[in-house]
């Protein structure tokens, strides 16, 4: 039987928040592949060299598609040990970025085992999908909606983990927070500016990880379907591998060249924070640390190539200007160097393009 609990629970607050508040929260005991899910990521066996494999039949969170191996990259003990150092010195919130599709989400299963396995936190709030999950050592997984276990989450020894795809939070709570977030910072910039809160970047991918998940997790697929992918795509693993056979994933590259065009891709670069949602599939941020300062590249040969096919010879010339002003600047001089290798490239071909039309002519 599912445990079905009713909380009535009061708060006190400042007035901006409504003084005394009363209101009714509804959790319940998770379902069983949940509890699986947890059991199975706090066994000992589940790792396995740089591998996390779940056993006895459990899939992460319960959700089959997500399956029940990951990689666990270097970049997420950096991370995780770059957290444990800030909150030590007294920060309190944390929002983890990176390119779209690095795997910020599967950040959070080794995250939640460092932390209880650790002794750094006696409970987990998950939130996702609008959806609150409590998880603690040696008890079962419970749940409720998104204001479910808020007393926990004025409790210390609670960490709060979200996984959101929507706007952060913009109330502080007592708990130690991590948000992990697009680099669209309109999601969190007001969580952001809260006392005590920093952001941290995931590195991107290298190509021996990318093989090293594709052979762990991906089999099935062959190293030159990825490889041809990886040329397109970049280290993203969530296209060249999760998504790889996936049209109307594969589709979308083409159509944000498309629709973001070389003007938006500059503001992605100069200011990628606050840039469309799309551009963020064609610039991706790159650090050395996960506090340093990201630099900013373009995501393939290819996204340059086809940057520059889709612009007109006004607006290249009006880019080509700003690109020999960039090139003094660190943040631009990848960027700016590629597309000017790409333009290069298409009026080397244009050039030769025009002598075999003057020899057929001659001819």
């Amino acid at each position: 039987l599912k445990l079905l609990a009713v909380v009535t629970v009061f708060l006190t607050g400042p007035a901006e928040m409504g003084g005394t508040l009363s209101f009714l929260l509804r959790w319940t005991k998770a379902l069983e592949d949940v509890q699986q899910f947890w059991r199975a990521l706090m066994s000992d066996a589940c790792f396995s060299g740089r591998l996390i494999m779940l056993g006895d039949g459990a899939c992460f969170m319960g959700d089959p598609p997500s399956g029940n191996k990951m990689i666990v990259r270097e970049c997420y003990r950096d991370v995780y040990d770059c957290i444990m150092s800030k909150h030590h010195k007294g920060l309190l919130r944390f929002v983890v970025t990176g390119a779209p599709g690095i795997g910020k989400s599967f950040f959070k299963f080794p995250l939640m085992r460092w932390l209880i396995k650790e002794g750094k936190a006696k409970h987990i709030v998950l939130q996702v999908d609008g959806n609150r999950y409590l998880f603690s050592h040696d008890s079962d997984v419970l749940m409720g909606d998104e204001r479910a276990f808020d007393e926990k989450l004025h409790q210390e020894t609670t960490w709060w983990i979200i996984d959101q795809s929507s706007a952060a939070p913009a109330h502080p709570r007592k708990a130690p927070t991590i948000v992990l977030s697009s680099p669209n910072k309109a999601r969190y910039k007001e969580f952001w500016k809260l006392p005590g809160a920093t952001q941290l970047y995931m590195k991107l991918w290298t190509g021996e990880e990318i093989e090293e998940c594709r052979a762990a997790c991906f089999p099935d697929l062959s190293m030159d379907l990825v490889n041809e992918l990886q040329a397109k795509w970049g280290n993203i693993p969530r296209y060249v591998l999760e998504k790889a056979q996936d049209e109307p994933a594969q589709d979308s590259l083409d159509q944000a060249i498309s629709t973001c065009g070389l003007e938006t891709v500059w503001k992605c670069i100069g200011q990628g924070d606050y840039a469309p949602e799309a551009s963020h599939t064609l610039v991706h941020p790159n650090v050395s640390q996960p506090d340093a300062i990201p630099v900013m590249h373009l995501a393939s040969k290819y996204v340059s190539s086809k940057l520059i096919e889709h612009t007109t010879k006004q607006q290249l010339e009006s880019v080509l200007d700003s690109v020999a002003n960039w090139m003094s600047r660190p943040d631009y001089i990848a960027t700016a160097g590629a597309l000017f290798e790409a333009y290069e490239h298409r009026r080397l071909e244009a050039g030769q393009l025009q002598m075999a039309l003057a020899r057929q002519v001659g001819t």
